[in-house]
């Protein structure tokens, strides 16, 4: 069920509707105005649309970051179990034939 979030980003207040769990979208707003601040700290003179869009691109490169690292332990878990269940099926061909 879509709920309605009012937030607010660098000043400017937006309506949000939203099936998003309770607390996620002020989650979220509370990132973007955090990364506006690193970057306001970088650049002193920087206007709030510049600004917002270079939080953006901060998040944006994170999230890449973490999607490739995500995909990466997926892979490992995948490999390690793919041997796992080898070992298991060779174990269990070895008991049958010893006439387990």
């Amino acid at each position: 069920m879509k709920r309605t979030h009012e937030i607010a980003l660098a000043g400017t207040k937006f309506v949000l509707k939203t099936d998003a769990p309770p607390g996620a979208i002020e989650a979220a707003a509370r990132l973007v105005e955090q990364k506006m601040e690193e970057v306001r700290g970088v650049s002193k003179s920087v206007e709030t649309q510049r600004l917002a869009l270079l939080a953006a691109l901060g998040l944006a490169e994170e999230l890449y970051r973490e999607r490739g690292a995500r995909e990466k332990l997926r892979r490992r878990v995948r490999e390690k179990t793919d041997r796992l269940l080898a070992d298991l099926d060779r174990l269990e061909a070895t008991l049958e034939t010893d006439g387990g």
